[in-house]
């Protein structure tokens, strides 16, 4: 079954865009991806989610070349200043949750890094909200990163995720002089 009518997206769901980008085939996995592509500034051409989808398959089937194509598809991700949201994103990767396309994980950190951490604590039952979707989109574990006996559902474990990286990031803005547009705490 095909995932969208796009041109570019053959019917093994295969994008041609992603698989120039990557010099392999690159494979749309759902919908998401094709709808979050159609409303990119550069809808249906190589863009933060054709990208996405070429390192994804970059990462799969040739590690090895990860970080060549990651270097040349740079430009297709938007520059992330640093706050809190970036901090969330860190402690993910840490324990090897990575976004992945058509994911609103870009889309969450930025607006956490813009608002700053004021609005972070404010708004946390949002934010975790979002993570939530997003874990179980992909069938996260979190287990693996919070110990059982404190993760009672995975909306308290993603308050507490949003928690730690509130205070890393509390802690280092402490230290750090201010950057352009991220609050300090």
């Amino acid at each position: 079954m095909r995932y969208s009518d796009c041109e570019y997206l053959g019917d093994t769901n295969q994008c041609s865009i992603a698989t120039a980008l990557a010099t392999i085939p690159a494979f749309v996995l759902d919908d998401k991806a094709c709808r979050v592509c159609q409303k990119q500034e550069c809808p249906k051409a190589p863009n933060m989610v054709t990208a996405s989808l070429a390192l994804a398959a970059i990462r799969k089937y040739k590690p090895e070349l990860h970080t060549i194509i990651f270097a040349k598809l740079q430009q297709y991700f938007p520059s992330v200043q640093e706050g809190p949201g970036t901090e969330l994103s860190r402690l993910l990767k840490e324990h090897g949750y990575e976004p992945t396309a058509g994911c609103d994980c870009f889309s969450m950190m930025n607006e956490m890094n813009t608002n700053g951490y004021d609005w972070c604590v404010q708004n946390t039952k949002a934010i975790a909200n979002v993570m939530v979707h997003e874990w179980k989109t992909r069938h996260w574990i979190l287990a693996r990163i919070i110990p059982e006996k404190v993760l009672k559902n995975n909306k308290t474990g993603a308050v507490s995720l949003i928690t730690q990286a509130l205070a890393r990031w509390s802690a280092k803005a402490a230290t750090r002089v201010p950057t352009h547009g991220a609050q300090q705490r």
